[in-house]
């Protein structure tokens, strides 16, 4: 859930506007798991209902590489469960705050290690 929040920060930072998070695959099962990432990024996150919506979405920019239709129904992402932050920003900021201390501490210890 940190790594992800790590990613949406960089492409927060990068300019692009990040809105409407959503969960689908395997990992995506897990409450508490999208529960964190939903109080992470201090955003409403939707599970989908498909429970393979990461296969669907390959499967389908596959077939738009190939040229090939893709019914429109497939490409729907019906939301089976949203989850909302349930922690303050703040709380937010202090726990992502201990991530990147956490991720410096490790990037120094592999160099020590190297």
């Amino acid at each position: 859930a940190l790594l992800v929040a790590d990613g949406v920060q960089a492409a927060r930072a990068a300019g692009h506007a990040i809105k409407g998070f959503k969960a689908g695959g395997g990992l995506a099962a897990l409450d508490w798991l999208v529960a964190a990432q939903a109080d992470i990024l201090q955003e409403k996150v939707y599970r989908l209902k498909e429970q393979e919506a990461t296969a669907l979405g390959a499967a389908a920019l596959a077939a738009e590489a190939a040229g090939l239709p893709w019914h429109a129904r497939l490409r729907a992402q019906a939301v089976g469960r949203v989850f909302k932050p349930r922690i303050s920003a703040e709380a937010a900021r202090r726990l992502h705050g201990d991530w990147d201390k956490f991720v410096s501490a490790q990037q120094a210890l592999a160099k020590e290690l190297a």
